[in-house]
Parts: C-alpha cells; sequence; structure tokens
C-alpha cells in the first residue's frame, strides 16, 4: 500500500513537471504570436534559437529564403489570431501547434506547427515554425517554412500532387 501510495505520488509529480514544461511552451509560442501581430522581426528573432533550421537550409534553394523584415513588411501578420494551442515537450526539444486566422483572411486559416530547444537558461527558442492552409474546400497551394533567418515560401508548381496530399485539389 505505502508502495502504491509513492508511485502514485511520483507519477502525480512528473505529470506537473510535464505540464509546468508544456505551459512554458505555450507562454513561448504566445510571445512569438505578440511579435508576429506586432510586426516586430526583432522581437521575432529574439525568440528564435541561433541555430539555423537544417530543413529551412536545404528547402531555401528551392524557394526563397525572405528575411523577417521582409515576411512581415506588409503587415501580413497585423490582428493574426491563434487557437487551438497545444505542445508536447520531448527532452531538450518541443513542439506545439495551433491554428492561426489572418486578420484579413475572410475565414481562412493555417495549420501552424512550431519546433522548439531548450536554451542553456532553461527557456524556450524558437527552431522551426510551419505553416500550410487549412481551410475546407482549399488547395494547400504553398506552405512556409520559417527559422531565426525568416521564411522560406514553397509554392506548388505542375501537376496535382498525389491523392490526399496537399496539390490533389480543394480537400
Amino acid at each position: 500500500e505505502e508502495a502504491k501510495s509513492a508511485a502514485d505520488a511520483a507519477l502525480g509529480l512528473a505529470r506537473q513537471q510535464v505540464g509546468q514544461l508544456e505551459e512554458a511552451v505555450l507562454a513561448a509560442q504566445a510571445a512569438l504570436y505578440d511579435a508576429l501581430r506586432d510586426v516586430d522581426a526583432a522581437a521575432v528573432r529574439r525568440l528564435c534559437s541561433p541555430e539555423d533550421d537544417d530543413e529551412v537550409s536545404a528547402l531555401a534553394p528551392l524557394g526563397r529564403l525572405d528575411g523577417w523584415e521582409t515576411v512581415l513588411k506588409y503587415d501580413a501578420t497585423a490582428g493574426l489570431r491563434l487557437s487551438s494551442q497545444d505542445a508536447t515537450v520531448a527532452g531538450e526539444t518541443a513542439f506545439s501547434t495551433g491554428l492561426e486566422f489572418p486578420a484579413g483572411g475572410k475565414g481562412a486559416s493555417l495549420l501552424c506547427t512550431q519546433r522548439w530547444a531548450r536554451d542553456q537558461a532553461g527557456g524556450w527558442r524558437l527552431a522551426q515554425h510551419r505553416t500550410i492552409p487549412y481551410t475546407a474546400l482549399a488547395d494547400a497551394a504553398a506552405c512556409l517554412r520559417c527559422d531565426r533567418r525568416g521564411c522560406v515560401a514553397l509554392q506548388r508548381t505542375g501537376a496535382a500532387g498525389p491523392a490526399g496530399m496537399p496539390g490533389d485539389g480543394p480537400a
């Protein structure tokens, strides 16, 4: 009985610690969206990991890597709303998700994911940000991959993609 009680207490403490880590990731995500809404490229960069993301680096030659000043230049993120946030932590890496609703999007939404790296102080820094259109009866013609340097916009060209994938027609 005492062993079961001790195990239950340890499990409860572990769940509480995981919950605190996930809350810290969600707080970092909220700070990112505050910076995006404020159209503040410097604030976005301050939230980022100092390392270049390998995927963004590999994709940059296929698209165009625009710095955060260019990405935010036309106020596309001003008024951006985020909902349905979630986070999970796996050691020194964390992931967050959500749905973005652009202010002028007329009901359009974007599915977003972020990968976070823990810094030396124990905080979370954005390693990669991704978006893809997520709207009924819309086809995902483009997606973004972003890191500390800015974003690569990848646009589909040519024939439709495989069934069930972006480019196969309206969802």
